[in-house]
């Protein structure tokens, strides 16, 4: 009677992702490969696989050799969610008077344009345009990022930039 050995599958620990974002699945160690559960999987056969999550899911990969013996391994799909940007509102001010802009909802914070912002970093900048501006202001949060806006007027002027 001959005893074979079990084979020894692994798979690879992938980095977290934004959700949205795929990431590449492989195994190693066996010849054939089942994945479990199907959700947001490419396929549910083969060595490689691309998994899109909606949140964070841990996949078991089983693996069979050529004699017909198997085995298991998992790896987790971690999802970092989008930040919830929260945002000063649209807000009119007069010629000469600067107004603060703030954002909330992320670890960190670019603006632009740069045109009349006494910084284009942090949560919390002066703005004091020459003409009534849209400001974006994009936040990152586990290096996921998502963006807002707010415009600046200035009372009295009509142009735009």
């Amino acid at each position: 009677m001959t005893i074979n050995p079990l084979p020894v599958v692994t798979v690879n620990t992938p980095p977290a992702i934004c959700a949205g974002q795929s990431v590449t699945l492989t195994a190693n160690g066996a010849t054939t490969y089942f994945w479990n559960p199907a959700s947001n999987l490419s396929s549910t056969s083969g060595s490689t696989v691309t998994s899109t999550p909606l949140a964070t899911i841990t996949y078991t990969v089983t693996g069979t050799d050529v004699n017909g013996c198997s085995s298991s391994a998992q790896t987790t799909v971690t999802v970092n969610p989008s930040p919830a940007l929260i945002v000063s509102p649209n807000t009119a001010i007069c010629n000469g008077l600067p107004t603060t802009l703030t954002a909330s909802g992320a670890n960190s914070y670019a603006w632009s344009p740069a045109t009349g912002l006494s910084a284009t970093t942090g949560s919390s900048v002066q703005a004091l345009p020459p003409v009534t501006t849209t400001y974006t202001v994009i936040g990152d949060l586990n290096g996921c990022t998502a963006s807002a806006q707010v415009t600046v007027s200035i009372n009295g002027i009509t142009l735009t930039v």
